[in-house]
């Protein structure tokens, strides 16, 4: 059984507005509904809203009514956790005040445009004051990198403490506590930090990569 995820994003943001999954029972019967014939775990395929209207059809997914354009790509490991990981969903998430503190990494000097921090979407909240941004340079393995990291106003004290955070990680080296410390400041619940941890450690026992 092949397994895939299909990613319905917003068309003004570019984030994930909506996940859906497919099990298929080749991996070819899919592949052959869109464009592209391979599918690399870091290199999904691009679908239109009629892509995704076939595919929920032929596979008879529960979706939303109105349908979005997206990205396929295959099954990752984290897809097994019991909640959504908040990559490429901060922006809603701290809109609804769900989420206090968003951090992205690129490297040093960055290349303009390439979507590692979603700096434009990001702007007008910050403008407007209903976001705070930071921005800090970094030194990890011996390469130069740019934090950016944003929260709400009433949350600024996070920004100070995940760099910390990150400076004593990349100095000491990875801890489940560390692990811990990093997704509550990022707003994960201790439940949610508990599944992500165990997973980690499964993955370690059974010899996997992350």
């Amino acid at each position: 059984m092949a397994k895939y995820v299909i990613e319905l994003t917003d068309g003004t943001t570019g984030e994930i507005a909506e996940i859906l999954f497919v099990e298929a029972e080749r991996s070819d019967e899919l592949l052959a509904m869109v464009v592209g014939d391979r599918l690399f775990a870091g290199d999904p395929i691009p679908l239109s809203s009629g892509d995704i209207e076939s595919i929920v059809a032929r596979f008879d997914l529960s979706a939303p009514k109105i349908l979005l354009d997206g990205w396929l790509r295959p099954w990752s490991y984290l897809d097994q956790l019991p909640y959504t990981v908040h990559t490429r969903r901060e922006l809603r998430l701290m809109l609804a005040g769900v989420k206090p503190l968003a951090a992205f990494v690129d490297d040093m000097p960055d290349v303009p445009d390439n979507g590692v921090v979603p700096e434009e979407i990001f702007a007008p909240y910050v403008s407007s004051g209903r976001l705070v941004k930071r921005e800090s340079a970094s030194l990890r393995s011996g390469h130069a990198c740019r934090d950016v990291l944003y929260s709400l106003p009433s949350e600024a004290w996070r920004i100070e403490a995940y760099l910390l955070l990150m400076e004593a990680l990349h100095r000491d080296g990875w801890s489940e506590e560390m692990e811990r410390m990093q997704g509550s400041l990022l707003g994960y619940s201790d439940s949610q930090n508990d599944a992500y941890v165990e997973l980690l450690r499964r993955r370690t026992s059974e010899g996997g990569s992350f």
